[in-house]
């Protein structure tokens, strides 16, 4: 399965199975029929396939929704006025009192094949380039010829997918006017809840201030400088035993890993149901430094195999990138509880790593920390008193 964008400026929408050379605007330009069908459509996302489809010599059938008032007047009469009348486009507007209109289709035939997107964004600037949205790419003949089928039995339907004129769009345009300044309303009340959510779930560090000054004050000592060393000398040795970047140690590395006591000591007896999985293990490994995919998503896959938690985990990424990743474990979560951390709500294990790495770069900054092993030295040295002791 391959991942592509709509557009090439595009960063948080995403294609899934698409081809390797996919591009949508090239797919529209050289489109002998093309069929959008969406909840609503906004001038912002309709300029960004407009001008590829009047490049284009397609059969063009267009049909948006009413709901909610979102479809914008410009963009239909625009669907009616002299640029796409000429070219024999055929518009609709689907309406039915109750019943939402929510599709999100591009159905698209070219010379080579016929593909469709089906997907969750709108024709709007952020359905198409801006929200965090998804499409999958069908190729398969008989599913496209599905989606065919479908889009007729939508314009057949008669009673609520009516041809579009312009009567029907100043009717609208007086609706869509009035119900503007509610949406600015709606809008801001949203707002304002998603605000309170964020907030609510970011991760904080209540006594930030005393934690930078202590870290500070601790950076000073020789014990640091110790603890330091121990640990930079650490992480060559669990690069070399566990054979950095391609993973493929023995059952006696793997042993030995375990062995390790700097940047947290690990459960000797997992480390035999950790090597029944090893397959697995060393292809999670191996995908932690894959930049395509989130890192949340990494260590979610990473952390999904039994017996080997995020303080292994972690232990190998600051192993590996100590600039970049801090390790999370016993001692540190003590330490950060102390100075009043509260971790975000909610999430899995890779967001609330996420969440905390960021939280860690923050004070790596502030401390003037020379990376993730010193806040380590300092992390461990305040928590591990902390902990409940035999």
């Amino acid at each position: 399965m391959t991942t592509k964008r709509p557009f090439k400026s595009t960063e948080s929408i995403r294609i899934f199975d698409a081809p390797e050379d996919f591009d949508l605007a090239r797919s529209l330009a050289e489109a002998e029929s093309v069929c959008v069908v969406t909840a609503f459509a906004h001038w912002s996302g309709w300029e960004m396939v407009r001008p590829w489809l009047l490049k284009s010599k397609a059969n063009i059938t267009l049909i948006a929704g009413l709901d909610f008032c979102q479809s914008e007047p410009r963009v239909l009469r625009d669907w009616i006025g002299k640029s796409f009348r000429n070219r024999e486009t055929k518009a609709f507007l689907w309406s039915k009192s109750g019943i939402t209109f929510h599709p999100k289709v591009f159905l698209v035939g070219t010379t080579k094949s016929n593909f469709a997107l089906v997907g969750s964004g709108n024709l709007s600037a952020g359905g198409l380039n801006n929200n965090v949205e998804c499409f999958s790419y069908v190729r398969k003949a008989s599913a496209v010829s599905e989606i065919e089928v479908w889009i007729q039995e939508l314009i057949a339907n008669r009673r609520n997918c009516r041809a579009l004129d312009k009567s029907d769009v100043k009717e609208y345009e007086a609706r869509y006017k009035a119900a503007a300044s509610a949406k600015k309303l709606l809008n801001k009340l949203a707002n304002k809840a998603e605000r309170v959510i964020e907030k609510r779930h970011e991760p904080t560090i209540e006594n930030w201030s005393n934690a930078i000054r202590e870290a500070k004050k601790f950076f000073k000592t020789a014990r640091f400088r110790r603890q330091y060393d121990g640990r930079r000398h650490a992480t060559g040795i669990i690069k070399q035993l566990l054979h950095h970047p391609k993973y493929n140690f023995s059952r006696d590395e793997l042993s030995a890993f375990y062995g390790i006591p700097e940047l947290g000591q690990l459960v000797h007896i997992w480390k035999y149901r950790v090597w029944e999985k090893r397959a697995r293990l060393r292809t999670a490994l191996v995908g932690l430094y894959d930049s395509t995919v989130p890192i949340a998503t990494r260590i979610d896959d990473a952390t999904s195999i039994r017996y080997f938690g995020i303080n292994a985990v972690s232990k190998i990424l600051a192993s590996v990138d100590p600039k970049s990743y801090p390790v999370w474990n016993a001692p540190v979560r003590a330490a950060l509880a102390s100075f009043g951390y509260l971790a975000p709500w909610g999430g899995t294990t890779g967001t609330k790593y996420v969440a905390f790495m960021e939280s860690m770069q923050e004070f790596r900054l502030q401390t003037n920390a020379l990376d993730m092993l010193a806040l380590d030295c300092f992390l461990f040295e305040v928590g591990y008193p902390l902990l409940p002791h035999v």
